[in-house]
């Protein structure tokens, strides 16, 4: 089915052009396919979420052979005769072990969303996995109703499969299918810079890469396809790539992302890990994780320091019966009608570790003030504002923290 799937979405289109999108089975099979290939690909991301077992067919057949179950022994020979009699077409012939990804919360005590195909690389069970619900690619959730062609995804992982091409002998002639739909992806980028990297990609991109390890009957197996090593990305910061990373003139131990709590487009187009952050996200309030190296990013997955409201703001304020000594005390920029009234700042201890009282106190690069309070209708209370500055390509960024 896979291996059909691939087949039909490379026939042209209208005019000539690529069938690559789509809203067909076909297109819902290979989009499955490549959330698949891609929980692999950063199956660091979902430890806890998803488990690799091995299925070792020539193992399996023999328990199946022996077992006191006629209906086993029956499926067992009908399974080595299709081997057998297909062993071409789905290089049967070459395979050692099919690896199954099981997702570990779903509603079965087994639930497998897919696997390692000898014909295709990867292969979904093209069924209903709604139920996946807390796995992300950047703004994408797998095995939902949008589907997403190779070319649409992280480039990283673009390259993977272009290296992966370059380092498996033969690729076209074992999955030639799947080595149509690469020369379609290329085709299908518009951006000459990518292009002109995909043309001269080795297969020495995969030392970058890591051996995806699985444990079998206490042995430490490598995932393969074929014989041949599969990978997944490096665990690495993603503050040197993300426009969210703070900006901060202190020397730190570390640099976290400043999420925002607001969705609408003024975050939209920022580069949050390996995608845009999008007009739909938005961080918690606050993370129960109170070391920022252990916590994970929210709609990533990975691991990566991050701030968010909870943790530069007190969640009350508090006002006072009596005026404020501003030659001596900074009073958040708040103008008061009321003399005898003055708030206490919200400020928690978190952000003297990136500014200076002076930063704080200051204004921000298009002359905002980076820290301020105005008074709500009839004085019913106060808008507490801080804006943190962030590494974004825009002249002016900062996330407003309400």
């Amino acid at each position: 089915m896979i291996k059909a799937a691939f087949k039909e979405v490379c026939k042209s289109g209208k005019n000539n052009l690529s069938n690559l999108d789509g809203n067909t089975i076909f297109h819902k099979m290979v989009s499955d396919t490549l959330d698949v290939a891609e929980i692999f690909f950063s199956i660091d991301k979902f430890n806890g979420k998803v488990e690799i077992i091995k299925w070792d067919w020539s193992i399996m057949l023999t328990e199946l052979d022996q077992s006191g179950i006629s209906g086993h022994r029956y499926f067992a020979d009908a399974l080595r005769k299709y081997m057998s009699s297909d062993s071409k077409t789905y290089n049967f012939e070459a395979l050692r072990n099919i690896y199954l990804l099981n997702y570990v919360e779903g509603p079965d005590e087994l639930n497998i969303i897919g696997a390692t195909s000898p014909a295709t690389l990867f292969f979904s069970n093209a069924n209903d996995l709604e139920y996946v619900n807390d796995i992300f690619f950047g703004e994408d959730k797998p095995f939902d109703s949008n589907y997403q062609p190779l070319y649409r995804r992280d480039f990283e992982f673009v390259k993977y499969f272009f290296a992966l091409r370059k380092n498996i002998p033969n690729f076209a002639g074992l999955f030639p299918e799947f080595d149509t739909y690469l020369t379609k992806t290329f085709s299908a980028i518009t951006d000459q810079r990518k292009k002109n990297e995909l043309l001269s990609i080795t297969s020495t991109v995969l030392d970058q890469l890591s051996s995806i390890s699985v444990v079998d009957v206490q042995q430490n197996d490598i995932v393969e396809v074929l014989g041949y090593p599969l990978y997944k990305k490096t665990s690495r910061p993603v503050t040197t790539t993300s426009d969210f990373t703070i900006k901060t003139t202190k020397e730190c131990e570390f640099s976290p992302l400043v999420l925002p709590i607001e969705a609408g487009n003024r975050y939209g187009d920022l580069q949050y890990t390996t995608s845009k952050w999008g007009k739909t996200n938005v961080a918690p309030y606050i993370d129960s994780e109170l070391d920022l190296m252990k916590r994970t990013l929210p709609f990533d997955g990975s691991l990566n320091p991050y701030l968010t409201i909870s943790d530069l703001l007190e969640d009350t304020i508090i006002r006072v019966p009596h005026s404020l000594n501003v030659e001596n005390y900074f009073d958040g920029n708040l103008k008061l009608e009321e003399k005898e009234l003055s708030y206490l700042l919200p400020l928690k201890p978190l952000l003297f570790e990136y500014f200076t009282p002076e930063e704080i106190r200051g204004n921000m690069m298009d002359g905002k003030p980076m820290f301020e309070m105005q008074t709500l209708a009839g004085n019913s209370g106060v808008k507490v504002t801080l804006r943190v500055p962030i590494k974004s390509l825009f002249k002016f960024s900062s996330i407003i923290i309400l």
